[in-house]
């Protein structure tokens, strides 16, 4: 069992080790992001898109980002209340409560997408740290330009023409 002291500094280490993968994605920081995830990570959003959960390099992961958050002229992912809990010696779980904020000035519909749910990660100990080997989301609701992702997406395509 580990002692409050330690138990607080994995805490706090896995909380900011999930706060750094919204917060580098947002300010597009592709490499910083990459290297938070371990080597393979479950990624789940069937709750939003309807596509089975699947295993990705965490390459794969940021290329897909890539194909449509920089289409946005601003994101802000917000999490809070974060619960952790111990798995195993050298394995822990985080789940917290996220808000996605995607903005396009003057976009046909409305110029912002806004998506609520849960998340839940997994972590394993590295010797760099932690790493996210599960992220999977819980979407609750969205409100807005329900279309905003497919500009987004249709923006970047356009830019790397």
């Amino acid at each position: 069992m580990e002692s409050p002291v330690n138990l607080m500094q994995l805490q706090f280490d896995v909380i900011q080790t999930v706060n750094a993968i919204f917060n580098t994605t947002d300010r597009q920081e592709w490499h910083s992001c990459q290297d938070l995830f371990a080597d393979e990570v479950l990624l789940d959003y069937e709750s939003l898109s309807g596509q089975a959960p699947i295993r990705l390099a965490p390459s794969q992961i940021i290329s897909a980002w890539q194909q449509v958050l920089p289409g946005f002229a601003f994101t802000q992912h917000m999490l809070s209340n974060h619960e952790v809990s111990v798995i195993g010696a050298d394995q822990v779980s985080c789940v917290c409560k996220g808000h996605a904020v995607h903005y396009i000035p003057n976009a046909v519909g409305g110029e912002e997408w806004g998506v609520y749910g849960t998340y839940r990660f997994e972590l394993v100990r590295h010797p760099g740290g932690w790493k996210v080997s599960t992220m999977q989301y819980n979407h609750k609701f969205a409100h807005g330009n329900l279309k905003l992702g497919e500009l987004a997406s249709e923006r970047v395509r356009q830019y790397n023409q």
